[in-house]
């Protein structure tokens, strides 16, 4: 369960979501701006231009929804999509095993919180860290056809969400999937700390790293 919670925190749309106005425009609501929210990309469509043939292919795509498996699986080598499930997991395995061997070997960059920061609130940390990842992931976007709905008896805004052209020319996919790859390998090491922490009665040596 932990484990869960560790990895979903590290999802940017897990933590963060945009807010609208009625005609679309993005507001803050911290600042006394009253919208209606996104659901964390819930109820937006994502529609690509650029990037591996499978994502620009579906329609459907929710935006929440591409940072839980595409972004992700944009990591592993493309796979001919005639494949069965479980001859994708197959030609899968060894490029996962590549990954994790070399997250547990290299630690990441700016993995650990602060020293005045408590156990009982890393993961206030963690979200805090993350923030910034949530909201540049609707600011490479442009959001068309956007109107209010009810979802579950609650108001939403829904619409379309387009890759921008930025200034790194990056594409949307080709950004996601170094983002996530970055925030797994920040999320083990941090699981992984943790639980040395959590099972350690001693001081842990400042100085030493703990190994996902």
């Amino acid at each position: 369960l932990l484990a869960h919670y560790a990895g979903d925190i590290h999802q940017p749309l897990h933590v963060g979501a945009e807010y609208f106005d009625r005609a679309g425009h993005a507001v803050d609501p911290d600042r006394g701006q009253a919208g209606v929210e996104d659901e964390g990309g819930n109820t937006l469509i994502l529609r690509l231009t650029r990037g591996r043939r499978e994502e620009i292919a579906r329609r459907g795509l929710q935006l929440h929804g591409f940072w839980d498996n595409e972004a992700v699986m944009a990591n592993f080598p493309e796979l001919p999509p005639y494949l069965t499930f479980d001859e994708r997991l197959k030609m899968i395995e060894p490029a996962k095993r590549k990954i994790i061997d070399g997250f547990a070997k290299q630690e990441p960059n700016n993995w650990r919180a602060p020293a005045n920061v408590a156990l009982k609130s890393y993961g206030e940390f963690w979200a805090d860290d993350i923030l910034p990842i949530a909201k540049e992931a609707h600011d490479r976007l442009r959001f068309i056809n956007l109107h209010e709905t009810i979802d579950q008896g609650k108001t939403v805004m829904t619409g379309v969400a387009r890759e921008r052209n930025m200034p790194d020319h990056l594409d949307y996919g080709d950004w996601a999937a170094r983002i996530a790859r970055d925030e797994l390998h920040k999320a083990g090491w941090r699981l992984a700390d943790v639980l040395t922490q959590s099972v350690t009665t001693t001081s842990a040596n400042p100085t030493e790293s703990p190994r996902p």
